[in-house]
This record gives structure tokens, C-alpha cells and sequence, in this order.
């Protein structure tokens, strides 16, 4: 039950009462530098404490409250000294607190002290850090993944608004957001309402005309609906729609327009934006796709793997979720109830690709190069050329520095758009059976853009193992491909 504003207010002003008493009686001593050592992650918090005592001296000083919104919000401060830290901010210079908080509260790692910060914001009633709460709770966090309805930032905003006032504070945070400079803040209004199970709500939105207006966003929003029948879900399946409504892919978009038409209306109402390029390559490269069924892809898809008793690579996911390990089986028979028609015509169009002789070899290429490459993974997109060719594109990882992690640069997410499959590969070893298939990270990337991806792993050094993975930890192992 939300407390009231009055009572929070007495919380707050008591807690921080407390901390600066505890703070400043228990400082053993001066500190010779006591910047210097509260600019220093990693150390003890009697260290921070006694530090925050003896810069107290001169509180306005600004190079000791730039320090304290360090501590408040950068990683390996222990709890103690950010609370001591929240605490004199809170005291001294409350709006500097919350410019701080603004900027860096969602993309806090550390769950613990991020759960306490959305509860301290939540008594304190801090309405104006609304839009900070929704960038927050829309950010995905392995860690807080299985919560739902139970984020720290959502709970904060049913403290402070109600739990029947959400929606409508998510909606006119969307429709009063700026269109260019709060774009971001626009895109994660959309995709919390649709986490809410307002898609009839969004849907009746983008067909009322005074509602749509002139409104860019709302503009592309609606051609999606109404020529491609998707509704994007995401902040990044947005920028994905919106980037093909760019007068540069307007011969695809009308690739795209035909190619769904051409669907029944059953087809049309199962699609999502990540089947659109697969509907337009197999237009133009195995058109009998479209018109079979899902019985038909199935006998198809499991003749081309070789049946049940094939073997297959999987990562070890033992310890993950209790230990059930059958959540993460990659054999297409344990997908088969809960595969879209659209991951069917997908599996059977990269089954296609597979067997495309220059497509393998480029893929062996790019393995062996990540192979002896130490500094990163290696990746790209693979989709058809202007021949409608399977072609694998590549692109330089955005960092270096760790061989197991490939992040894909926004060069490579805007052509993935027009593309087919994120590519990248498990190649640290030639025998890398043990990481065959999608990890943790990979699911989370799945689900944040909703792209279909696909992930090469050596088993030995002839062979590829490939599996095709999506949002939702859905993975199926497609086999292995053979050096050429």
C-alpha cells in the first residue's frame, strides 16, 4: 500500500539524520586526502566514512559533492558508502542528486542498491524522475529477468501514482515527450504499455486520426500496421520500422507490402517484424515456402536435419533455472508446439543458406579468422544479394578486449534490417562443442532486438555446428555444416 507523501517525508528526513549522525561520529580521524580516496572504487567503507567526515568540512565544495554522485551511482562502491553519499546529496544539493540520478540511475548494475534508490525515489514522491523510472524498468537486467510485475521501478510507480493510474501516466509521458529529443523516452512508453497488455489500447490509438496527427513516429507506426500487419514490441523493433519507412528502402518496403498480401489472413496474423525480410527473400528465392502449411515444414525441416536420432551440441545450462536443463533442449521436436510458422519458414531458409557452397566456405573463413583472433568474436548478417544470393556480411565487433563477447555495431543493425540472421561465432577452439549454441548474453540480445539469429560453433576443425535462435530462449540446432 503506497504511504503517504507526508509520512514519506518523515522517513526520509529521519534516515538521513541517522546516516549523516553515524557518518560523521564514527570517522576515526582526518583524512589526509579525502577526495582522492572517495575517487577510489574497490576500498573499505570505514575508508569512505572517515573520508566523508573529513571533507565535511567545506560541504559546497564541488570537487567533494562530484565525488559523492561518483559514489551514488559508479561501479564498486560498497552499499554503505552510497548511502552515506545519497545521504549528504540529499542534504546539500537535492536537485544535483537527481540530475545525477537521471542520467545514470538505469544503467546501475549494482540490483541491490538500484531496488533501494527506486524506493527512496518512491517516497520522497519523486514524480519529475517519472520519465528516469520508465527508461529504467524498460532496460533488460539478467538478473532481474524473471520479476515481471515486480521491478523495483514499476512498484515505485504504482507507490506514487496508483496501480490503476500506470497506463495512463505511460500514455501521456508518450503523447507530452518530444519527439526528437525524447525519442527513447517515446519508444519504452510503447513497449511498456504493450508489457502491460494494452496492445487493443495502442492499436485503437493508431487508428484514431486526431490522435496520429503529424506525429512521425505514430505515422510509421501505423503504416506497419496497416501494410506489413505488425506491431512492433520494442524500443528497437521501432527504430527497425522506422527505418525501413526511410525513402532509401522504399522498393523493399514494397517488397515487403506484396510479399504479406500475398499471405492469408491466418499468415498475416501471426507474423512479427523479424519474419518480414524472411517473407521477402522467400518471395524471391524458394516462393512454394509461403503457401505450405505448418505440417508440410515440419516433414521438411526434419528430413533435412536427419531425424530424431541425430546428434546434436548444446551448451552445459546446468545451474540455470533450478537445474532444469530441458528448457535450453535445442532438437527441433522439442520446438515444435511452441514454433510460429514464421520460425518454420526461417529454419527452412537458413537450412538453405547451409547448403550454399560460397555461402559455408565465407562462414569458414570468418571462423578460422576468429579463430585466431584472441581479442573478440566475430560476426555479421547474412542475407541475399542483389541476385537473391546468400551472402554473409561482415562487421568488426563495437569493442575488443574479451574473445567470448561479439557486440554488434549499429553499422550492422541498420543493415540487419533488410537482412536475414545476426551471425556470430563460437570459434575460440577447434573442439568448442561444450559452447555450441546461444548463451546467456546471446538471449539477451535475441530479446532486446527480436532479430532471427543464428550461432557457429567449431566441434572439431572441419566441422561447424549451427543453431538458430530468437527471442523467448527459443534454439534449435540446424546440424553442422563441413569445411568445403
Amino acid at each position: 500500500m503506497p504511504i503517504s507523501s507526508h509520512l514519506a517525508r518523515s522517513l526520509a528526513a529521519a534516515a538521513v539524520a541517522s546516516l549523516l549522525f553515524a557518518c560523521s561520529g564514527g570517522s576515526g580521524g582526518k583524512v589526509e586526502d579525502p577526495i582522492g580516496t572517495l575517487n577510489t572504487p574497490g576500498r573499505a567503507g570505514r575508508e569512505y566514512l572517515a573520508a566523508m567526515s573529513t571533507a565535511d568540512r567545506n560541504p559546497s565544495d564541488e570537487a567533494y559533492k562530484a565525488a559523492l554522485k561518483r559514489i551514488v551511482v559508479s561501479p564498486n562502491y560498497v552499499v554503505e558508502a552510497r548511502r552515506a553519499a545519497y545521504a549528504r546529496l540529499y542534504e546539500t544539493d537535492r536537485d544535483a542528486l537527481k540530475r545525477t540520478l537521471e542520467v545514470n540511475y538505469p544503467k546501475l548494475d549494482a540490483l541491490e542498491w538500484r531496488r533501494e534508490l527506486a524506493e527512496k525515489m518512491a517516497a520522497d514522491n519523486w514524480t519529475e524522475m517519472t520519465p528516469t523510472l520508465i527508461r529504467a524498468w524498460a532496460q533488460p537486467l539478467a538478473g532481474w529477468i524473471l520479476l515481471g510485475k515486480e521491478r523495483p521501478e514499476r512498484l515505485a510507480l504504482v507507490q506514487m501514482y496508483g496501480e490503476d493510474k500506470l497506463v495512463d501516466v505511460l500514455l501521456k509521458e508518450m503523447a507530452d515527450a518530444h519527439p526528437i529529443s525524447q525519442a527513447n523516452l517515446r519508444a519504452r512508453c510503447w513497449e511498456l504499455l504493450l508489457l502491460e497488455g494494452q496492445e487493443a489500447r495502442l492499436r485503437a490509438l493508431l487508428a484514431d486520426d486526431a490522435a496520429v496527427g503529424k506525429d512521425s513516429m505514430m505515422l510509421d507506426l501505423r503504416a506497419g500496421v496497416v501494410d506489413l500487419n505488425v506491431l512492433p514490441r520494442t524500443r528497437e523493433e521501432i527504430l527497425w520500422l522506422r527505418t525501413l519507412r526511410e525513402p532509401a528502402n522504399a522498393a523493399y518496403w514494397a517488397d515487403a507490402k506484396a510479399a504479406v498480401a500475398a499471405l492469408s489472413k491466418e499468415r498475416r496474423d501471426q507474423i512479427e517484424l523479424r519474419d518480414i525480410g524472411i517473407l521477402v527473400a522467400a518471395s524471391k528465392h524458394r516462393p512454394e515456402f509461403l503457401t505450405m502449411d505448418d505440417d508440410a515444414l515440419d516433414a521438411l525441416i526434419v528430413s533435412r536435419l536427419g531425424g530424431s536420432g541425430r546428434k546434436t551440441f548444446s551448451p552445459d545450462f546446468s545451474g540455470y533455472n533450478g537445474g532444469n536443463v530441458d528448457v535450453f533442449s535445442e532438437r527441433y521436436e522439442s520446438w515444435v508446439e511452441k514454433l510460429a510458422w514464421g520460425d518454420r519458414i526461417a529454419i527452412a531458409v537458413a537450412l538453405d543458406a547451409m547448403a550454399t557452397k560460397p555461402l559455408v566456405a565465407h562462414i569458414f573463413e570468418c571462423a578460422d579468422r576468429d579463430l585466431s583472433d584472441k581479442s573478440t568474436e566475430h560476426g555479421g548478417i547474412i542475407e541475399l544479394d542483389s541476385q537473391a544470393r546468400f551472402e554473409l556480411v561482415e562487421y568488426p565487433s563495437r569493442t575488443r578486449g574479451n574473445d567470448t563477447r561479439y557486440e554488434a555495431p549499429q553499422e550492422l543493425m541498420n543493415d540487419l534490417y533488410t537482412g536475414l540472421f545476426h551471425v556470430h561465432m563460437h570459434a575460440q577452439a577447434y573442439d568448442n562443442r561444450r559452447y555450441a549454441g546461444p548463451h546467456m548474453g546471446d538471449f539477451m540480445f535475441a530479446d532486446a532486438t527480436r532479430a532471427n539469429c543464428l550461432v557457429f560453433a567449431f566441434v572439431d576443425s572441419d566441422r561447424l555446428n549451427v543453431d538458430f535462435y530468437r527471442h523467448g530462449r527459443v534454439v534449435v540446432d540446424l546440424g553442422t555444416i563441413s569445411r568445403p
